[in-house]
């Protein structure tokens, strides 16, 4: 004999902006937070904690269910969340000084680093990874490619430049290319 039950709960949207500098810890989330949800009681991703007052620390990171008591779970204390999918009073925004809230509309873009062969050959390296503005990328240390014989050496910013080992992402993508010995 088999058993099928079928529970119905309620979804979250995503809140959180970028997971650039996000920061969690765990803590003791008390079961006088919890909102009634079908037959159990949870505190919902989302939720300032510990209150949506002044006293407020962090905002709770994924769902704690606290339905027999109070449970442990994570609260985010840095990184960036869109305002709209977060319920937080205007003493609660200013007590969280290391989360920053942004509207849904400006959102952080990513942006890429690429690699370019300039007439080089090999396989140059991928990066998948996207950066938000103003962050300083390390360079890869694979020098993959050759051109008339010659082993690169190292990336530049632009053809012909000077090698360069990181580079700060200024509002666009980069593209990078191979510097080869003299």
């Amino acid at each position: 004999m088999s058993i099928l039950k079928t529970e119905i709960g309620t979804a979250t949207p995503n809140f959180l902006d970028s997971e650039v500098g996000l920061v969690t810890k765990t803590a003791q989330i008390p079961q006088s937070m919890g909102q009634t949800d079908g037959d159990r009681k949870t505190v919902f991703a989302g939720t300032v904690f510990p209150a949506n007052t002044s006293a407020a620390t962090g905002i709770v990171f994924q769902d704690v269910d606290v339905t027999d008591g109070d449970a442990i779970g994570s609260i985010m204390v840095a990184g960036r969340v869109i305002s709209d999918r977060v319920n937080a009073a205007s003493a609660a925004q200013t007590a969280l000084k290391n989360i920053v809230f942004v509207g849904a509309n400006a959102t952080v873009r990513g942006y890429s680093v690429t690699y370019e062969k300039d007439g080089g050959t090999g396989d140059v390296p991928v990066d998948a990874t996207m950066y938000a503005d103003g962050e300083i990328v390390q360079l890869s240390k694979s020098y993959p490619l050759t051109k008339s014989s010659k082993s690169q050496i190292g990336w530049a910013l632009s053809s012909g430049g000077g090698a360069v080992d990181t580079v700060t992402i200024a509002g666009a993508d980069v593209k990078v290319y191979p510097v080869f010995e003299a």
